[in-house]
């Protein structure tokens, strides 16, 4: 780690942000392959040494745009906008400019206060990065093949709901996943305490003229003690394809994943069809097969 990089940073903490550009600008002439290697610290170094809002909000977009998704800054600078764009929804204007600044003050303090508890460690910043970035674990994304298959197979015939937007069958049941991801990014979540996911492999034909969000239904499971939970649609198993728009006589497959309790059953899929005015009354029913 270039020595620069290292003063950059400190700077940045003790609210020097002239010193802060001075210092990237003199790395830039000096070691240029060491900004491309660290770019995504050295963009967010740059985004909050801005003293106009507007300027460190394009700066921090640009980083978004020019970074991996799973790399650290792009992941803090995606949860820091998010933060920001919760507070300007909720505070009024006279008040949302002093959140603006605690908000970069909290950015700022967490960041550099990870680094220079590595420097001082390790003397990395780099590795301080890498093992102290958050209190707690990030998830990332993973290798598919890595993660255990416990789906099994059924019958589809057996398993099929007919309605007027189409035919959904289920193909496969997978109990207890351990291999669910978040559809935006693909990162590997775990369920919350006391629950697992449960998950279906399912197929959709399209039966009307066009079919743009298959499977043209809202999904529910039913549960034993007659309670039902709706489809986690931010969710997938890792690796699978999702559903895809579709025209009449297609057919298009997808994971579904639903959370549930661990002391409940799984009874029922339930299908509430979809037309174009919005959820239809009628309801459909699919009895999933029960262990034992």
């Amino acid at each position: 780690m270039h020595e620069k990089l290292i003063s950059a940073n400190i700077a940045l903490f003790k609210g020097e942000r002239a010193e802060t550009l001075r210092m990237l600008e003199e790395l830039e002439r000096e070691d240029p392959d060491m900004i491309h290697t660290h770019q995504s610290m050295v963009m967010w170094l740059r985004a909050h040494s801005q003293t106009d809002n507007s300027q460190r909000l394009q700066h921090m977009h640009e980083l978004l745009a020019h970074t991996p998704r799973e790399d650290y800054y792009h992941r803090l600078t995606r949860e820091y906008l998010a933060e920001e764009d919760y507070y300007s929804e909720r505070l009024q204007p006279s008040q949302w400019f002093g959140t603006r600044q605690l908000l970069g003050i909290i950015a700022v303090v967490l960041v550099i206060g990870v680094l220079m508890a590595g420097i001082l460690n390790t003397g990395d910043v780099g590795t301080a990065v890498a093992l102290n970035a958050s209190p707690t674990p990030i998830p990332t994304v993973v290798n598919p093949a890595d993660l255990p298959d416990k789906s099994r197979a059924i019958v589809a015939d057996s398993f099929t709901a007919r309605y007027v937007e189409g035919i959904l069958q289920v193909l496969a049941i997978e109990d207890r996943s351990e291999r669910v991801v978040y559809i935006e990014d693909g990162l590997l979540t775990d369920p919350v305490a006391g629950a697992r996911f449960f998950a279906l492999s399912v197929t959709f034909e399209c039966r009307q003229g066009i079919c743009n969000i298959p499977p043209q239904a809202e999904l529910e499971i039913l549960l034993n003690n007659g309670s039902t939970l709706p489809q986690r649609t931010d969710l997938t198993i890792a690796g699978q394809s999702q559903f895809e728009p579709i025209a009449l006589g297609r057919a298009t497959s997808a994971w579904v994943v639903f959370e549930l309790p661990t002391l409940n059953q799984p009874t029922d899929l339930l299908i509430r069809p979809q037309s174009d005015s919005g959820i239809e009354s009628q309801l459909y029913e699919i009895a999933l097969p029960q262990d034992g």
